[in-house]
Order: structure tokens, then sequence, then C-alpha cells
């Protein structure tokens, strides 16, 4: 079989990629993520096993009827799965088996019923569904999809010094996938976009995989998504969570959420998850020049949200 890769900037990646791997299994990744949907089907089964698991045989295989009224849809790195566990405590909040679906990103093709399958909607008219995906945002078709589905859907996103969500989401991939220093990733940024815009106009992602070379500077662009999401979705049915004010007043902020979601207040178990300390900090001088990068995408959101988030 051979490989088709877009350019030579990935060409690289996924050979330097598939060297730190070990024996076959490098070769076998390097091919899942420049071909994600040869694990679709694998995954497939993975979920029926968990589904089964979690439900058992008798839920699992009855058809559940509902609709889902709100979505935490962004950011990545921004304290969002901290967030989904302080609001599935909520005795009328309910959640589906598994955090994140992508549904309306990546899996859409799988249709509404695949996405049903997720749930165990109750009768009760008092509890509200909820799912939370952190990439509908930063995907182009994710809010008309949304609004399409549920034309009095409310959307719930977190926010964060996208400079910090940067190197955040790096550190992350650096784990597993990413190759460059932060400083080449962040200078290679406007390739790593062309490439991530060719593979959404080409349909290569899916739920499964989402391939390495993440232009993390164009993710961290909260106007630019935000404006698109606008187009789609009322603004009056956004609700913005500033990541800091949800670490250090937590209660106030989460009060907060169930207010814009017409719920009582609960008390609520408060801990931050995913939150850990980065073995390298970031160079001064990078942090200076991300400061100037972003600073007209955070006076335009500020435009565009009437508040001030006082981002360093």
């Amino acid at each position: 079989m051979e490989i088709q890769y877009p350019n030579n900037l990935e060409k690289n990646a996924l050979d330097k990629f598939a060297k730190k791997q070990k024996s076959s299994i490098g070769s076998i990744k390097k091919l899942s993520y420049l071909h994600p949907k040869l694990n679709e089907k694998k995954f497939d089964l993975f979920r029926m096993y968990k589904m089964l698991k979690h439900y058992g045989v008798k839920n699992y295989f009855t058809k559940s009827e509902g609709i889902i009224d709100f979505i935490i849809a962004g950011w990545p790195k921004t304290g969002s799965t901290s967030l989904h566990n302080y609001l599935i405590q909520h005795p009328n909040l309910e959640g589906p088996w598994t955090k994140e679906l992508h549904f309306f990103s990546y899996g859409y093709n799988k249709g509404i019923d695949y996405y049903h399958s997720n749930f165990r909607f109750k009768k009760n008219r008092e509890i509200l569904h909820f799912e939370s995906s952190i990439n509908y945002i930063l995907h182009p078709s994710s809010m008309k999809r949304i609004n399409q589905y549920n034309p009095e859907m409310k959307i719930i996103i977190c926010l964060r010094n996208p400079i910090d969500l940067v190197y955040s989401y790096y550190t992350q991939m650096k784990k597993s996938e990413e190759i460059q220093s932060f400083e080449d990733a962040i200078k290679d940024n406007d390739d790593r976009k062309k490439l991530h815009l060719a593979r959404l106009e080409n349909n290569i992602y899916n739920y499964v995989v989402q391939p390495i070379m993440h232009p993390y500077l164009y993710f961290a662009q909260y106007s630019t998504h935000l404006k698109n999401a606008f187009k789609e979705i009322p603004q009056e049915r956004f609700f913005f969570v500033d990541s800091n004010e949800l670490k250090n007043n937590t209660q106030k902020t989460v009060d907060g959420v169930f207010e814009f979601l017409g719920l009582e207040r609960k008390e609520i178990n408060i801990k931050f998850l995913n939150s850990h300390e980065y073995k390298e900090k970031m160079l001064s001088e990078t942090r200076q020049k991300l400061k100037e990068y972003f600073t007209p995408f955070n006076e335009e959101l500020e435009k565009m949200l009437s508040r001030k988030f006082n981002w360093e």
C-alpha cells in the first residue's frame, strides 16, 4: 500500500513519529494517522463492548428517545473536563456514558440514532441531557449541525489565556505524537494550518484519530472561531466560563452555569482535573512573542463579549 503524504512537513513528522515507537507499532501508528478510518471498525467493536458493560444488554439494544439540551463545546485544555464533572453532580443533569463523543464534528455520518445510543434519556423532562466535546468550536460545520439538531441548544464555552492553552496543549501532544520543539511548532503554524484545513476539506479526520501536526496558534484564536459560531447560533445562547474563575472561585462559577441552565443551585464536590506542572517552562522571549501575537485576537474577543479577561 503506497502512502500518499499531503506534503513534506507531514511526511517528515510522521517518519520521526514512527521511529519513536517500538518495532512494527511505529508503522501501524503511522498508517493510522494518515488513514484514520482504518481504526474505525476496531473502535466500534470496543465501543460496543464498553457500552454493554456500562448499560447492560437490555438497555444497549433498547432505542433511547430524547434530545440533548446543551453542550460544552470548547476549548481543549481550559477546564472543560472539570466543569463536566461538576455539572453531572447536579440531580437534574445527565451526561453520556463517555464524555467526548465528537459527533457533530467527526462522527456526523454515523447518524442521530448512533448519537443517541450514547445516552439513556430520562422521561422526566426536568432532567437536562448534555455532552462535552471540546473540538466542536474548532470544526467549521459543528455549530450549523448543532443548531439544525436542536434550535434551542445552549452552548457553554471555557476560555483560558490562549498562551497557556497553546503551551498546555503542546505539552500534552508532546507525550504522544508531537515531534517538534515548541518554538518550531509555533513557527510552522501557517503550514500546520494549511494542512489542517486541507484535512477538513477532504474529510480526513474522524472520531477515532485526528492526525498529528496541530496548528496550536490557529486553534487558540478565540475570536476567529467564535465569529463563525455566532453566524449559526445566536450569541445569547452561549455562556462563557473563565478557566481562572472556574479554578479559583469554583462554586460561584458553577452556580452561574446552573443559573444559565435554569437550575437551582447545588453544592458540588470540588476537584480540578487534568492540572499538572510542566517539566520545562516556556521561554520568556517565546511568551512575549505569543503575547504580541494574541493581543489583537484577545482585544477583538473582549469587544465581542463585552468582557475583560486580564490575560498576561
